[in-house]
Formats: structure tokens, C-alpha cells, sequence
């Protein structure tokens, strides 16, 4: 991209072209066109209309011709403003993939030349681009600021992919009460805009987003009434994801025969494909299985199927291995083999570190208390929960913060260190006096 790009008016493109291609006024005379109406125009003493942007377009492709030199111009490119040249650059380097340094050269473009469209555009390209690198709270400013641009213009149907990836990111964030008001606002305007692709991923995100809020029931009925309407052979992915999460519904309400016969008969749909995105089911579905097992007492077999897991995941799947790590941590807590679910779950929280996998990361954490407080080790509970209060920093979950904040307190209490107690104290006080004024600024949402 050039970094130096100018855009000028069509009197100095006039001017610049005869110069380049020593053109004399005479020349663009005809029985339509004089020689002084043309000096006129290049002296910007009239306005040049389309018409004649047309003609003198031709005069200097005629003479390029005669020149030996290839020069394409469109008919209204000097009648078109500095404005719309600067729009219809932008417009074109934006379908190509550019890094994030080259989306802000767009950026300043547009807001030089007040191209209110270009902004959101890029403003969602560098959402797209941070969403990628796993830095959901950037992804998240830049795509606020894209819908904040696409809400004060007319109608565009960007903005129902731009509501259901706020949510998605709200999500992430481990925000659910926020992402379940985003996803609404995709479905509602999907529905207006008819936009089946959106609408199809905002209805599973937002039964998703219930389940992590345990209302099993409320996404189990929102499954229920979409699935049916999922194209097998466009959307296979999520069809499987849908049931997957079905069957976390039922296990979360104590019907494990219900989940596994779910995950069992979708396992016999997914072995059918055996392609690289059926095997990175197979993995999530085996990491499944094993946990229901687990649950159900059956150590062995859960082992079994997290091995499985792991074996598929860590060829395919390297995002999620973090997941089966820290799910089959919890038989060696329960076989109380402390040191190797430690060992297992530190790799676990490094991985998913990696990726910023928030959820994982404080089920990795939950873990290792759980450990610490058995075997009363109190200077790496302490370092534990520390740890997560610094990761807590990056995401915007207010009751997560009070929680490990009031352990972290009750933590200090017990060791008599009052002091920090009372500075735990004073931070709780904080995080709840702005709880108190989230609440405020979000009655009167509306779509």
C-alpha cells in the first residue's frame, strides 16, 4: 500500500495529465467542447460534470494510445471529489488482507476526509485481526466502535455480524449477562436483514451463553428450536456443537444417561465424515464422554476416553488440548495422586494461557485450591489466587474479581496479615459500588 497516497481535484488531475502526456488545450477541442470551456474547468471556475469528465476521459486515453502508454480512466474520474476518490481507494485495498500498521494508514484516510463508513469497516478488520490473536478485550473496543459508527448510519446489515461477535467476545470475557444482550440484538436484526448465517450462530452463542449462566433449561428449549433448521451440509459444525452443548445440559442437570446417549449416537454421525474437522469433533466429543464417565465413577473408562482425547487433539486440535488436560486432572484428584494432577494441571493453565482461555485457566486454578487446601499449603493458595486476580485484570467479570478478591481476604484473615485483609476489603467495596453503577447504565437497552 502506498503510504503516501494523495487524492486531488478533478482541475488538478486535468492540469497533472496534460502535463504528463505535454497535451496542449487545443487538443481537447471538438464541435462539443471548446478550448475555453476546458480552461475553465481546469481553473476550477466551473464544476465538471459527468459528461464532461466522460469526454475529456476519452481525449486522454485517445493520446495515451498514440503514446504507446496504457492509461484506464474511469468515465466520472474527474468529476468525482477528493471525498469519493479517498472512499473508492479504501474501498479497494480493504479487500485485500492488510496488517494491523496498514489498517490505520485506512484509518487516518478516513478520518481526514470524514469517510464514516471506511471507519467502521476498519474499525471491524481490527477487530477481526485482535479476535484472531486471542485479545478478545481489543477485539472487543474495536468492534464497539464499529457498531457505535453502524447504529448512527441507515440500516446495514454489517451490524448483525458485528452485535453477534461483540457478544462472542463478551463471552470470552466471561461477561455472559452482556453477550446474551449482544446475541439478542444479532438475532433480532439477522431476523430484519434475513441473514441466515448470523442468525443461525447468534441462536447457538446465546444458548451458550445460558448454559455458562446455568439456566440448562432455557438452552436446552433454544437448541431445541433451531436445530432442526441447520443445513446438514453447510452447517455440519454446528449441528455438532449444538448437540455437544445439549449434552453438557443434561449433564449439568444430573441426567448423565441422557447426555451420553446424545454424544454416543453423534459420535456415530461425525465417524461417517473422517476429515480433519470430524476428527477435531471426535476430540471434543471423547474429552465428553470421558468427563460424564468420570462423573458416573468409572475412573478407568474416563481415562480411557480423555487418552483418546488428548491423542486426537494434540495432532489436530493443539487449541483445546488444555481442556482434556485439566478435565483428566480431576481423577488423579480424586484418586488424591496430588503431585501428578499438579504436574498436569500446570501444563494445562500454561496452554490455555496461551490462547487467553480465560474459562480454562480459573477451571485450572479451582483445581490446584482445591489441592492446596487439602494438603493446607497456604503460601501457594495464596500464590494461586494472586495469579488469577492478575489475569482478572484483563477480562470484564465483576463477580469473578469480588469472588477471588473475598478469598484472597479470608485467606489473610486466616494468616492474621489484617492489613491486606483491609485493603482486600477495600477493593470488594470498589468492584460492588461499580457493579451498583452497571446496573444503572444498562437499564433501557434497546435493539
Amino acid at each position: 500500500m502506498d503510504k503516501c497516497v494523495e487524492f486531488i481535484n478533478g482541475n488538478k488531475k486535468i492540469k497533472l495529465l496534460r502535463k504528463q502526456l505535454r497535451m496542449t488545450q487545443q487538443e481537447f477541442q471538438d464541435s462539443h467542447f471548446t478550448r475555453g470551456y476546458l480552461g475553465l474547468l481546469e481553473n476550477g471556475r466551473r464544476n465538471i460534470t459527468l459528461q464532461a469528465s466522460k469526454i475529456i476521459a476519452e481525449k486522454f486515453m485517445k493520446k495515451a494510445k498514440e503514446l504507446n502508454i496504457e492509461l484506464e480512466l474511469e468515465e466520472d474520474y474527474f468529476s468525482r471529489s477528493v471525498e469519493e476518490d479517498a472512499k473508492l481507494y479504501c474501498e479497494k485495498v480493504l479487500k485485500n488482507d492488510l496488517s494491523m500498521d496498514e489498517l490505520n494508514e485506512i484509518m487516518n484516510i478516513g478520518k481526514k476526509y470524514n469517510l464514516i463508513s471506511i471507519e467502521a469497516k476498519v474499525y471491524r478488520r481490527k477487530g477481526d485481526l485482535y479476535f484472531e490473536e486471542n485479545q478478545y478485550l481489543e477485539a472487543y473496543k474495536n468492534y464497539f466502535y464499529s457498531m457505535d459508527i453502524l447504529r448512527g448510519e441507515e440500516l446495514n446489515i454489517e451490524i448483525c455480524y458485528i452485535y453477534n461477535v461483540l457478544g462472542y467476545c463478551k463471552s470470552h470475557l466471561l461477561d455472559y449477562e452482556e453477550a446474551i444482550v449482544y446475541f439478542n440484538k444479532a438475532i433480532y436484526n439477522a431476523e430484519i436483514f434475513k441473514d441466515e448465517k448470523v442468525l443461525m450462530y447468534s441462536t447457538y452463542n446465546l444458548s451458550v451463553a445460558y448454559y455458562y449462566i446455568k439456566k440448562f433449561h432455557e438452552a436446552i428449549d433454544i437448541i431445541n428450536k433451531f436445530i432442526h433448521r441447520i443445513d446438514m451440509d453447510k452447517g455440519f459444525s454446528t449441528y455438532v456443537y449444538a448437540n455437544i452443548l445439549k449434552a453438557n445440559c443434561y449433564e449439568e442437570l444430573g441426567e448423565l444417561d441422557n447426555a451420553i446417549k446424545i454424544l454416543q449416537e453423534l459420535t456415530d454421525i461425525v465417524k461417517e465424515r473422517n476429515d480433519e474437522e470430524s476428527n477435531k469433533f471426535l476430540g471434543l466429543i471423547y474429552n465428553n464422554i470421558g468427563s460424564l464417565n468420570r462423573k458416573e465413577g468409572s475412573l478407568t473408562k474416563a481415562l480411557d476416553y480423555y487418552n483418546m482425547s488428548l491423542k486426537i487433539r494434540n495432532k489436530v486440535d493443539i487449541k483445546n488440548v488444555s481442556h482434556t488436560l485439566i478435565e483428566k486432572a480431576n481423577i488423579y484428584v480424586i484418586k488424591k495422586l496430588y503431585d501428578e494432577a499438579i504436574m498436569i494441571i500446570e501444563l494445562g493453565i500454561e496452554k490455555a494461557n496461551e490462547y487467553n482461555d480465560y474459562e480454562y485457566i480459573f477451571k485450572g486454578y479451582e483445581l490446584l485450591e482445591k489441592i492446596y487446601c487439602e494438603l493446607n499449603m497456604k503460601e501457594e493458595l495464596e500464590k494461586i489466587i494472586e495469579a488469577a486476580i492478575e489475569i482478572l485484570k484483563n477480562t470484564n467479570n465483576l463477580d469473578l474479581k469480588i469472588k477471588y478478591y473475598t478469598k484472597l481476604q479470608e485467606l489473610y484473615f486466616k494468616n492474621k496479615e489484617y492489613e491486606k485483609a483491609e485493603k482486600c476489603l477495600e477493593m470488594i467495596q470498589k468492584l460492588l459500588k461499580f457493579v451498583s453503577f452497571s446496573d444503572k447504565i444498562n437499564i433501557g437497552e434497546v435493539f
